[in-house]
């Protein structure tokens, strides 16, 4: 039966556009709610909340048309406008909300309008009049797809060059990243490097102060430690070495008689005389025979030690 105060040919008009007003209700607030994070929601403004409510009074409107129970005072298209005005206030925040947070989630969900053809009983028009109003409800949801589709087309364009922006900056930060990443490496194998360098001379050091100087230490036969004197092989003896075994016999019995055995300023002053010394018998190593070469080297590598690490006498 029909409601009372309703004709048929009203109610027949009232359909077509009754379902556009759904398909929009239902492809711009219930998709995009149901596919969002609900946390988002939670924190939207007054406004926000208020677009959102207005469209659940639009649908209690007319669903209380079709009914039959009461006649609202809003025609069908003014009904269509105002679900459109909302559905636009309530998308523009949705995208603006998605935007805002950006990948990874943040982008914004392509939503498909509801059919409108979908709200019909039947898919065919009784009359030439619904086939009409049928004509025009199609019409009005293709504009309204239209401006849905273009505006979520414009929405990905910009968030397409967002993302550009944004992988172009990941780009310099990985770069400048493995760079740094790079850098920190090479630094710190230069400091193992440094710190492996700085124990084997440690370890050196402490052998030649040990091992090394009792393995070339000069025996009494060649050194006094008490006067500092020196009593030089045969080798060394030639007067082609006169001027650097004067020198050193003065250092080392300058070194005994003031107790200098710790004066790094002698002890280079003694180095700098036995490179001298050791670079000539080198070059005349020609005038002497293997045995007395070997025996002049072994001297000069006591004394050195002897000069760096001294026999001190009570």
């Amino acid at each position: 039966m029909r409601p009372q105060g309703l004709s048929r040919s009203d109610a027949i008009s009232d359909f077509p556009v009754v379902f556009a007003v759904l398909s929009y209700w239902h492809a711009g607030c219930v998709r995009p709610l149901a596919n969002c994070n609900p946390n988002r929601f939670a924190n939207q403004s007054v406004n926000t909340m208020n677009a959102f409510k207005s469209l659940p009074t639009v649908l209690q409107s007319i669903v209380q048309l079709i009914h039959g129970r009461r006649r609202i005072a809003l025609q069908p298209v003014r009904v269509a406008l105002l679900a459109a005005m909302s559905l636009v206030a309530a998308r523009a925040v949705v995208a603006q909300e998605s935007m805002s947070e950006g990948p990874p989630g943040g982008y914004y969900h392509v939503d498909r309008p509801f059919n409108v053809e979908n709200g019909f009983w039947q898919d065919h028009s009784s009359t030439a009049a619904e086939g009409y109003l049928r004509g025009l409800s199609a019409y009005i949801q293709s504009l309204g797809v239209y401006e849905v589709n273009n505006a979520q087309a414009n929405i990905l364009n910009e968030q397409a060059e967002w993302a550009g922006y944004e992988n172009a900056l990941k780009r310099v930060e990985t770069f400048y990243d493995r760079r740094k990443i790079r850098q920190d490496y090479l630094t710190q194998q230069r400091e193992i490097a440094d710190i492996r360098d700085q124990e084997g001379k440690q370890i050196l050091e402490q052998k030649r102060a040990t091992v090394y100087r009792r393995a070339y230490k000069l025996s009494l036969q060649e050194f006094n430690a008490a006067t500092g004197q020196l009593f030089w092989p045969e080798t060394l003896c030639i007067d082609l070495f006169a001027a650097h075994r004067h020198h050193l016999d003065q250092l080392f019995a300058h070194r005994s008689q003031y107790q200098l055995h710790h004066d790094e300023y002698l002890i280079h002053q003694i180095e700098k005389v036995h490179q001298e010394l050791k670079r000539d018998l080198r070059q005349h190593r020609a005038f002497f025979n293997s045995q007395d070469y070997l025996a002049a080297q072994d001297f000069l590598r006591g004394l050195i030690y002897e000069a760096k690490y001294p026999t001190v006498t009570g």
